[in-house]
């Protein structure tokens, strides 16, 4: 698996991993958003565009400015990019972020998500997502 990921990926973890700081559920923020709890795990997961009106009504949700998520983002990015990821603009099938078979060697380097091992799968690049995404906050 590539080095690849998307916007929506980077942008979605980012959410992702601050609802999850707050305690809260997707049910709970699709609720406030009016959507369902899929549709929102799936823009969690960067499987779906997020639509403008949904950022600022997650942002405000979360107790986010939109500038700061653009802005986490922005530095999610900048270090992808520095260890070698390609960041696509639109969906990539096998995203490394999601997958997370290719981030063994992001990890070592200390340029990507922390220090958790990467055993594969979905989950374990989630995980390994949302570490790197809390300490980028802190």
């Amino acid at each position: 698996m590539e080095k690849i990921t998307s916007y929506n990926t980077i942008i979605g973890l980012l959410l992702s991993n601050k609802r999850q700081n707050l305690g809260l559920s997707q049910i709970d923020v699709s609720k406030k958003l009016g959507v369902t709890s899929a549709g929102w795990g799936k823009i969690e997961k960067g499987l779906s565009t997020i639509s403008i009106d949904n950022f600022f009504s997650a942002c405000s949700a979360l107790d986010l400015s939109p500038s700061e998520l653009i802005k986490d983002a922005e530095d999610s990015v900048l270090r992808l990019k520095a260890d070698g990821w390609y960041i696509s603009k639109k969906k990539v099938d096998n995203d490394g972020l999601l997958w997370g078979t290719t981030m063994s060697s992001a990890l070592a380097k200390g340029s990507l998500l922390g220090a958790i091992p990467v055993v594969g799968g979905v989950i374990a690049g989630a995980l390994a997502a949302y570490a790197y995404l809390d300490k980028s906050n802190n």
